[in-house]
C-alpha cells in the first residue's frame, strides 16, 4: 500500500486476527514467505505495529505446531532475526528485539480458552502450556535478560514490556512464566541493591570505595537482627 500508518495498522490487525484462529491460520501459512518480507520495513514501524507483526509470526508457528509430528523450528528466519536484534549494539534494534520477544512470549505463554476457563474455576496454577512452548518462552526470556544486562535503558524497557504483557493476559498466562520472571527480578534486585551486614558492621559484598560520598546504615528497625541492608 501507501505505507500510511492507518493502512499498516489495518492490514496488520486483519492478519493478526486471521492468525489467531483455525483454519484461517493454516491458510495464512501459505503466504508466510510474503509476510516475512515485511520484516525488511520494520524500522519504519511503530512499537504497536512491531508487536502485531511478531504476534502474527508467533501464531503461525503455533498453528504449524498443531500438525501431527510437527515441532517448533529453532533456526527459522524469524528466530534468527530476533536473536540478531537483541544482540545488536544499537538501542533501537534492541528495542525491536524486546518488542518481538515479549510478543512471542505472550502468544506462546497464553493458555487456550478451555484451559484458561478450567484454571479459573479450580486454580490459576492448574492449566499449563505444553513443555515445548514453555521451554521456548523460558529461553526467550533468558535471551532478553542476557542481552539487556548492563544497559539500564534496555533493561527498563524490557521490564516495562513484560509488565504490560502480564497485565494484559492476566489469568490467561501460564503462571510458571510469571514465577520464572519473579525469581529473575528478585535475584537481580538482591544482587544490585542489597548487601549483608556482618557482625563487625562490614558490608558483604564490600561497597565500592568512594572518595566523595560516605555511606552509613540507618533505620535499623530490628537492631542486631537487621542483617540485610539497602546498598
Amino acid at each position: 500500500g501507501s505505507s500510511a500508518p492507518k493502512e499498516v495498522d489495518c492490514a496488520l490487525g486483519v492478519a493478526r486476527g486471521l492468525s489467531e484462529k483455525e483454519p484461517q491460520a493454516e491458510q495464512l501459512r501459505r503466504f508466510l514467505p510474503f509476510v516475512q518480507n515485511i520484516m525488511d520495513y520494520m524500522e519504519a514501524f511503530s512499537p504497536e505495529q512491531i508487536r502485531d507483526l511478531y504476534s502474527i509470526f508467533a501464531n503461525l508457528s503455533l498453528s504449524a505446531m498443531r500438525a501431527p509430528g510437527a515441532s517448533l523450528p529453532e533456526d527459522d528466519h524469524i528466530h534468527i532475526l530476533l536473536r540478531k536484534q537483541l544482540s545488536h549494539a544499537e538501542l533501537k534494534y534492541k528495542r525491536m528485539g524486546i518488542l518481538g520477544a515479549t510478543a512471542m512470549v505472550a502468544c506462546f505463554g497464553k493458555l487456550d480458552e478451555q484451559s484458561a476457563a478450567e484454571a479459573t474455576e479450580v486454580s490459576p496454577s492448574v492449566a499449563q502450556v505444553s513443555a515445548e512452548r514453555y521451554k521456548f518462552v523460558e529461553e526467550t526470556l533468558e535471551l532478553v535478560l542476557t542481552h539487556c544486562t548492563g544497559n539500564p535503558h534496555c533493561m527498563a524497557f524490557a521490564y516495562d514490556e513484560l509488565s504490560l504483557t502480564f497485565d494484559t493476559l492476566g489469568e490467561k498466562i501460564d503462571t510458571r512464566i510469571v514465577d520464572f520472571m519473579y525469581h529473575k527480578v528478585s535475584e537481580d534486585f538482591e544482587e544490585s541493591y542489597l548487601a549483608d551486614l556482618e557482625e563487625e558492621g562490614v558490608l558483604n559484598p564490600a561497597a565500592l570505595p568512594d572518595i566523595s560520598l560516605k555511606s552509613d546504615s540507618w533505620m535499623s528497625l530490628d537492631g542486631k537482627n537487621a542483617v540485610i541492608i539497602i546498598n
